[in-house]
Formats: C-alpha cells, sequence, structure tokens
C-alpha cells in the first residue's frame, strides 16, 4: 500500500518531496489528456488491484469496476466500489 518505508519520508529533503509531488501531477495531467482525447466513453485502465478479495479495474475516467457474485458492477468513483465492499 505505501509506496515509501518512514525511514524514506523523514531523511526525504523538500526538493524530493517537490520532483516526487510533480512526477504525481505529470501522470495525473496526461491521464486527464488521454481522457479527453478518447472521449467520455473510452475504456483506457489505468490502475488494476484488490478491494478486499475482490479484483478492480480503474479506467481513465476515473471509474470503477469491481467483480461481484453477479458479474461486474461499475461505479462512478473508487470510494463508491470501496463503499459498496464493505469494511
Amino acid at each position: 500500500m505505501y509506496q515509501f518505508s518512514y525511514a524514506e519520508i523523514v531523511e526525504d529533503t523538500a526538493q524530493d518531496c517537490r520532483a516526487r509531488e510533480q512526477r504525481a501531477f505529470d501522470r495525473a495531467i496526461s491521464l486527464l489528456k488521454a481522457a479527453k482525447e478518447n472521449g467520455l466513453r473510452s475504456r483506457t485502465i489505468v490502475e488494476r488491484g484488490w478491494i478486499k478479495d475482490r479484483p478492480f479495474v480503474r479506467y481513465a475516467d476515473g471509474s470503477v469496476e469491481v467483480e461481484t457474485l453477479l458479474g461486474m458492477r461499475r461505479f462512478g468513483t473508487f470510494t463508491d466500489a470501496q463503499d459498496f465492499v464493505g469494511p
């Protein structure tokens, strides 16, 4: 879940933090541009993973599909998908 250990964060310089933040913003902007170019109905996959014991797929438009017992179910946001799966 976490990309960095506590010791790495404590030892980080302000310049390292800014560089990491810039990479995150650049990635977010590139994903938004790709989604805009592909249109609202694009199915560009951004991330795959697990919510509890259920696989999910996150798309460039921010929507999330979660596998359920009745098939795939699509949610508008990742938070909505997490709420559906439960704590």
